[in-house]
């Protein structure tokens, strides 16, 4: 079956999430071969995938590639924190890439991380138990990336969108001054 190709429960939702009716239906009308076959390609494209995913060069190249394709789009908080910081003339980059995970801002004359957290993805207010497996995912990244900023000497600053406010990022940043 399909679904045994997806690794853990939150695979499973998202898979389901993002299929719609059309793909299903089409998916049921095929032969028992043709599904084979497709779970055959799916499968070796996943392997090929994780095998050059596990040169740490190769990783990195992908992941600079992707940002900069320019198909990344940024969120409207990323954008609003990116006129606060071109307002207040602070240097950054944006995004920022340390090891295989990116960030948001960075600002070097501070050596801070700035990650914007949006309400819903991210889970605001809500514990683990609440949230749906796509929010309990990106807080799991969440941590993951405290914890690597941190390990590698940086500075990281949270904030939550419905945060972004000149006087809220401004007085957060004024502490690592």
């Amino acid at each position: 079956q399909m679904r045994q190709l997806l690794k853990t429960d939150t695979d499973k939702v998202l898979w389901s999430w993002k299929i719609s009716n059309g793909t299903k239906s089409k998916w049921k009308s095929r032969s028992s071969d043709e599904k084979q076959k497709i779970r055959l390609q799916i499968s070796e494209g996943r392997k090929k995938f994780q095998q050059k995913m596990s040169d740490p060069e190769y990783k990195i190249a992908h992941i600079r590639k992707i940002l900069c394709s320019g198909k990344i789009m940024d969120t409207k908080p990323e954008r609003q924190l990116k006129a606060i910081l071109d307002v207040s003339k602070l240097i950054y980059e944006h995004p920022f890439q340390v090891d295989d995970k990116v960030y948001d801002f960075f600002i070097p004359s501070l050596n801070l991380l700035i990650e914007v957290d949006g309400n819903y993805w991210h889970g605001y207010g809500l514990t683990k138990q609440q949230m749906n497996p796509m929010q309990f995912k990106h807080r799991t990244n969440d941590t993951f990336k405290t914890k690597l900023a941190k390990r590698r000497g940086f500075n990281l600053l949270r904030i939550w969108e419905n945060s972004v406010t000149p006087t809220f990022v401004m007085e957060r940043i004024s502490q690592y001054v």
